[in-house]
């Protein structure tokens, strides 16, 4: 799993990670983004709870920190599932970035990409256990003909914003 973003309260990793917490998968979740000065209490939660959950066998979080466009959109063509819990969000650049690499994304229901995201070209939770748990289950239960077909479609879905005069920070 991928999430870029800032790390902040309105991002929402903290729940995050007590959703992840509650799966018996293999999970590899990686953080890029750099921490808000203003919410310095929230990231040192943020990394008390991940250093309590990495000494799990089965979950692993890592802090990528602040990384340039380059290296983010190249992470994003190694990364199976790309996530966006956030508890409010405009169209997010970082999400047509990972979709336009051919990540499967899970996004929350609270944001804007519900206008975005829909059943042919990723996934989207409520911001509850249950929901999210569900949805990941989901993804991780795709046959390679629907893995394909979703990230196909989510291509497919920027390249229309794009068409449209959505413009990314950087070509797509």
């Amino acid at each position: 799993l991928t999430c870029a973003c800032n790390l902040n309260k309105t991002k929402n990793h903290i729940q995050l990670l007590k959703f992840i917490s509650e799966t018996d998968k293999k999970i590899e979740l990686n953080l890029i983004g750099s921490k808000l000065n203003t919410q310095i209490k929230y990231f040192y939660k943020l990394k008390q709870i991940s250093f309590n959950l990495n000494k799990k066998q089965n979950i692993k979080i890592n802090f990528l920190g602040k990384r340039k466009r380059n290296y983010i959109r190249s992470f994003y063509k190694k990364t199976h599932v790309y996530i966006l819990p956030s508890l409010s969000e405009g169209l997010s650049v970082s999400l047509t970035e990972a979709m336009s690499s051919g990540c499967i994304c899970l996004v929350s229901k609270n944001s804007n990409h519900s206008n975005v995201i829909n059943s042919k070209n990723g996934f989207i939770f409520n911001l509850n256990k249950k929901s999210f748990l569900t949805q990941f289950e989901k993804i991780c239960n795709l046959n390679k003909r629907d893995y394909v077909s979703i990230r196909s479609n989510g291509y497919n879905t920027v390249k229309n914003l794009i068409q449209k005069g959505y413009k990314l920070k950087k070509n797509f």
